[in-house]
């Protein structure tokens, strides 16, 4: 699984939406993403931490082969706005932060 680019989405659920959250995510969106021109893969990470109001931390890292894949990504307003109303009806429980970056080292053993 090698990658130029690293795409980071931390998130937190709220519990009483974890059922609808993680429908929607397991359902079809990862599945959709990934298959996005220039992704590579995706791993989903539950954190040990819970942020101070109690909600679940979680992080995905998708790993894509260039800054324009991403880009690309980013200006497919179409995808945006579908994903925005299939998230409509559990945005409440939903809290997300994006971060994103080249790959500067790998060791690995």
């Amino acid at each position: 699984m090698d990658a130029s680019v690293m795409y980071v989405v931390r998130f937190w659920v709220d519990p009483t939406g974890h059922e609808q959250v993680f429908s929607w995510l397991d359902g079809g969106h990862c599945s959709e993403v990934i298959a996005q021109p220039g992704f590579r893969f995706v791993k989903r990470v539950k954190l040990d931490q819970k942020s101070e109001d109690g909600w679940d931390s979680y992080f995905m890292l998708y790993g894509l082969e260039s800054h324009q894949a991403l880009e690309d990504y980013f200006g497919n307003k179409e995808l945006a706005e579908k994903f925005n109303l299939e998230r409509a009806p559990f945005v409440q429980y939903l809290r997300m932060e994006r971060s994103w970056g080249s790959v500067e080292s790998t060791l690995t053993h």
